[in-house]
């Protein structure tokens, strides 16, 4: 929880990177605090982008070049006569002892590959979910360095590569399933199920994806395990599915966009080396002007992904973070607790250390509207129309505004001795004359 302002300061004993220590909390400085609209979600990835970029594009961009070195020493380590265009177009005039002697010396480098990616998905999904800590702390304005931001999740990351792993597991599982079916599919149907399969696919994937891809976020903020993160996560979208849908898949058609155009860039740098010599065997290899174009093209493809991660990754968080909103008020209990608040390097606002486990929510409370309707107000945390109490907010908290009805007043004597509407007095603002048959002027 927040300590009194007295007790920070440039030489307090948690300073820290990132903000300036002691730096008060300002609410709303790089994105709404509240409930947020399409655009100011998308808004608010590109802002982290800019308030927070050496967290943000740290460990995606540092990912990138890891992967690109190792790369580049697979293609040292481990000739692949097949890893060159050049090659691949000409394997129909090759004889089978060639393609065989090919395929052979192919095999280290493509293994090796495999593993490289592998270790590069791991280390970008990471990133991607190490964005949310910079993103909570810019919730009250604060800054996150890249080294702050693996500071504060340091006794998270085995739960979080857990996470990760089990992700993966239910990825290929729920691809396989479903490519099954779809291939079936299209086969019983002579292909015309093709054009239900495709769209289906592709629409369970966003499912999943919108469903679960909270799950490493709460890992880090809530200290969650991995099975109760995929829970949680999935509770998170409950009520709005299809609108959190519709925001990934926009996300996801702009990166899209961006790495294809990236990705033509580099594939022409790439294709632009011509030198090459002929082995005796009558196998080509690439010359050194070829070897450092597509050293190039290798560097921009990777460094491409990694910023498509990073800016996918900030608007993810910042997702997460309206989810909190609107499933448990999170805003209201970070408002209030806003006041008075200083940064110490370590604090997390909406972390389970900050304000403690977030109740679940239960079914809600439906309170008296008018006409005996149902009121618009029934959600936990919230006040009651027409002056019902407020029921309790998740982080134990009262609701908005703290008192009952729904402008926080209480009623006051209207012009007949009945209760003004929404806590007014009556209309002429002074008790009712004795003459006209209402009560008498208190003496």
């Amino acid at each position: 929880m927040t300590q009194p302002p007295s007790s920070w300061g440039p030489q307090g004993p948690h300073a820290g990177p990132g903000s300036a220590p002691g730096e008060p909390a300002c609410p709303g400085a790089v994105f709404p605090l509240r409930r947020m609209s399409l655009g100011e979600v998308l808004g608010g990835g590109t802002a982290m982008l800019r308030h927070a970029p050496k967290a943000v594009l740290g460990l995606p961009l540092l990912a990138g070049l890891i992967t690109f070195l190792l790369l580049m020493l697979a293609q040292v380590l481990f000739p692949a006569p097949l890893a060159t265009l050049e090659n691949q177009m000409m394997m129909s005039t090759w004889s089978d002892d060639q393609v065989f002697s090919a395929l052979a010396e192919s095999v280290p480098y493509y293994t090796a590959t495999v593993g490289i990616t592998i270790l590069q998905n791991l280390l970008l999904t990471v990133g991607f979910a190490l964005i949310v800590l910079p993103t909570m702390r810019a919730a009250w304005g604060w800054r996150t360095e890249f080294l702050q931001m693996l500071t504060l999740c340091r006794d998270r990351i085995g739960a979080l590569i857990g996470t990760v792993l089990l992700l993966a597991v239910i990825g290929v599982l729920v691809t396989l399933v479903a490519g099954t079916v779809a291939v079936l599919v299209t086969v019983m149907t002579f292909g015309i199920g093709l054009l239900l399969a495709l769209p289906g696919f592709l629409l369970l994937g966003l499912w999943m994806t919108a469903g679960l891809m909270y799950a490493p976020m709460a890992v880090l903020v809530e200290r969650r395990g991995p099975m109760e993160s995929l829970g949680r996560s999935w509770a998170l979208g409950t009520g709005r599915r299809w609108a959190t849908i519709g925001t990934l898949a926009l996300v996801l058609l702009i990166a899209f966009v961006a790495s294809t155009i990236l990705g033509i860039v580099a594939g022409l740098i790439g294709a632009a080396g011509t030198g090459s010599s002929v082995s005796p065997g009558g196998v080509t290899e690439p010359g050194m002007g070829a070897t450092i174009l597509q050293a190039v093209s290798t560097l921009i493809a990777t460094m491409a992904s990694s910023l498509v991660v990073a800016l996918v990754g900030a608007v993810v968080a910042v997702m997460y973070l309206d989810a909190r909103h609107r499933r448990e008020g999170l805003d209201v209990a970070l408002m209030a607790a806003a006041e008075g608040a200083h940064d110490d390097g370590v604090t997390v606002p909406g972390s389970v250390e900050h304000l403690g486990r977030p109740r679940e929510a239960a079914p809600p409370t439906q309170l008296p509207g008018p006409y005996g309707q149902p009121g618009p107000y029934d959600q936990p945390g919230q006040p009651g129309p027409y002056g019902q109490p407020g029921q309790p907010g998740p982080y134990g908290q009262p609701g908005p505004y703290g008192q009952p009805g729904p402008y926080g007043q209480p009623g006051q004597p209207g012009p007949y001795g009945q209760p003004g509407p929404y806590g007014q007095p009556g209309p002429y603002g002074h008790p009712d004359d004795p003459a006209d048959g209402g009560p008498a002027r208190p003496q």
